[in-house]
């Protein structure tokens, strides 16, 4: 589910007009949906990505490459997930500006940096809370 985060402990602080988007999706049909979501704002989009190992990234990201301005991918740790540079090369086949990050605080502070908008996307049945709680203490998600 497409939720926005507008405040957690140790989370870095947004520049104003800046939200951050998080959400599960990771297929080509998701993509298109999330696509479609960000299509109806006026503002630029900026995505962090990582993928577990046995999803299509190519076509996720496909889907979202008449939306965004930007791609930053991470590893998952501790998960069977496609590597960072691995899913920044299938970003820019997909036409996408993609570059790897060194892990999650790294891609935050490149895509928050000037920035306007900024979607995390994180795949893995329980890995998106541990993936945050690893990288920004005491972020707490809605259920």
């Amino acid at each position: 589910r497409l939720q926005n985060i507008t405040h957690a402990p140790g989370l870095p602080t947004l520049p104003t007009g800046t939200r951050l988007w998080l959400d599960g999706g990771h297929n080509p049909s998701a993509g298109q949906a999330l696509g479609n979501a960000f299509d109806k704002m006026d503002r630029p989009l900026y995505l962090i990505s990582g993928l577990m190992a046995n999803k299509d990234a190519f076509d996720f990201f496909k889907a979202l490459q008449h939306c965004a301005t930007a791609l930053y991918t991470i590893d998952i740790p501790g998960e069977n997930c496609h590597p960072a540079a691995k899913l920044a090369a299938y970003g820019k086949r997909a036409g996408l500006d993609a570059q790897a990050a060194d892990d999650l605080d790294d891609a935050l502070q490149n895509s928050i940096c000037c920035r306007t908008r900024v979607f995390c996307h994180k795949k893995g049945a329980g890995n998106t809370r541990r993936l945050i709680d690893q990288n920004i203490s005491g972020l707490k998600l809605k259920r």
